[in-house]
């Protein structure tokens, strides 16, 4: 190496030579980065907008979503109003049907023993009873005498006062008694009368008898509106059919009325 290189003025030009070279990569780079900023900046401000715009479309979607859901559960609540008019239509459909099926099983019977077999399908059937009693007041009035029934044989059950308990409530009033919607089997009563129903079964307007329902299938988890219905039916019913049996007699022949012309019962 020349002692010229090693001059203080050469080194000294070296060092700002390389200081030169620096600051300008130094602006350079300066300049990259403020360039750099400037298309940063650019695409924050596009962001934003994109970010209000989703924003907006959000709120109109949430919006939207809670119109639909809405409208949504107001259709769910008229699917169920339509579904409950459907099931009620349904019940009354059926009762209407039930009905129909007791009065024409009541009126097709011409003999004391259908009439009997008919109101003992008509309760074991279409009302779900198992154990039951027709009464009918004695000619005095002091009693009440079992004239049909289903298993009672060895139920141990009296025949109903008409004095006092549910019976002669009935008999006085006119009225059905009904136990509890969900009872099986009837709560006895002050005087020990344990009756899931008592009908009042009328004749020419007046109370004839009863029909003692004791205890109903065990399917069967209380009555509901449609038995009341076939009940009334029988109470209102089934004291006349047995009286035409009774006119009838054993065959189920009308008897002849005045001057030999057929009559009717």
């Amino acid at each position: 190496m020349s002692d010229e290189g090693n001059k203080p003025e050469a080194y000294v030009l070296r060092v700002t030579e390389a200081a030169r070279q620096y600051s300008r990569e130094m602006l350079e780079e300066n300049e990259r980065l403020r360039h750099r900023l400037v298309l940063l900046e650019s695409e924050n401000t596009e962001l934003r907008a994109e970010i209000h715009s989703l924003s907006d479309e959000l709120t109109s979607r949430r919006h939207e979503a809670e119109r639909l859901s809405g409208a949504l559960a107001e259709t769910e609540r008229d699917n169920q109003r339509f579904l409950e008019r459907y099931l009620e239509v349904e019940r009354e459909s059926a009762s209407l049907a039930h009905l129909y099926v007791a009065s024409y099983q009541l009126h097709g019977a011409t003999t004391l023993a259908a009439v009997r077999a008919a109101m003992r399908e008509i309760l074991a059937n279409l009302v779900g009873c198992e154990r039951f009693g027709v009464y009918e007041l004695s000619t005095d009035g002091s009693r009440l005498e079992l004239v049909d029934g289903m298993g009672l044989e060895g139920g141990g059950e009296t025949a109903p006062s008409p004095r006092t308990g549910v019976a002669a409530e009935v008999l006085r009033t006119g009225r059905l008694h009904v136990a509890a919607r969900d009872a099986r089997e009837g709560a006895p009563d002050a005087r020990g009368d344990a009756l899931v129903a008592c009908v009042p079964l009328e004749l020419g307007g007046r109370t004839t008898g009863v029909l003692a329902l004791y205890e109903l299938l065990p399917q069967k988890r209380g009555l509901e509106e449609v038995d009341r219905e076939i009940l009334e039916l029988l109470g209102a019913q089934a004291a006349r059919a047995l009286e035409c049996a009774r006119l009838r007699g054993p065959d189920g022949a009308v008897p002849p009325g005045p001057a030999g012309h057929v009559g009717t019962p």
